[in-house]
């Protein structure tokens, strides 16, 4: 049930964000700004836990 409840959470905090990110950059920098975070948290991620093919 805690996991259910962080994601709606997560999710709620998300579209809060979002909104309020494409009011102050407009619709594509924030969409790019977005892409650009989790591009680096994912190889950030990789690089320091992931173990590879």
């Amino acid at each position: 049930m805690l996991f259910a409840f962080s994601t709606t959470v997560l999710f709620s905090f998300s579209a809060v964000f979002a909104t309020r990110s494409i009011r102050v950059l407009g619709s594509l920098r924030a969409n790019f700004a977005r892409l650009l975070v989790a591009c680096a948290l994912l190889g950030l991620y990789a690089h320091t836990r992931g173990h590879g093919v």
